[in-house]
């Protein structure tokens, strides 16, 4: 588990930032989510739902848990989700940049095209389609 010694009180923490959210749709660990933009329940942009295949720039996070039908969930926004499974392509190795799939909740390996469409970075190989460890990028919809 990647955790760190913060040197003050010695206390492990982990590197990474997780919000509760509203989502609109049934989501499940690991699955990546995107920003819902028909969505209004919150406000315009303060909801989610599990990524779509051509979700392009909105992949935004990680789910750190399932749920059945819309309701809040808590999703990983930046660093290591808690639950270190992240739904990731066989085909993505360690480090590669990821981007939305044409599997809806998952990521593959991103080319140098897909630019700001990048989600995070591999940081084990998937063993399946749903066991790989991600560090996932920041990408600014909820700041701290």
């Amino acid at each position: 588990m990647p955790y760190k010694l913060d040197g003050v009180d010695g206390t492990n923490t982990r590197k990474g930032r997780q919000i509760t959210i509203y989502c609109s749709t049934a989501v499940a660990v690991g699955d990546w989510v995107e920003v819902d933009t028909a969505d209004t329940t919150n406000g315009a942009g303060n909801s989610v739902k599990k990524a779509a295949t051509a979700a392009g720039g909105l992949v935004c996070a990680v789910a750190e848990e399932t749920i059945t039908a819309a309701g809040n969930v808590q999703i990983t926004v930046s660093g290591m989700p808690i639950t270190q499974v992240a739904n990731v392509a066989t085909a993505s190795g360690i480090g590669d940049a990821l981007k939305h799939s044409s599997t809806a909740g998952r990521c593959e390996t991103a080319t140098a095209k897909d630019g700001e469409q990048v989600c995070g970075w591999a940081i084990t190989e998937p063993a399946s389609n749903v066991a790989a460890s991600v560090f996932v990028r920041d990408r600014g919809f909820w700041p701290a």
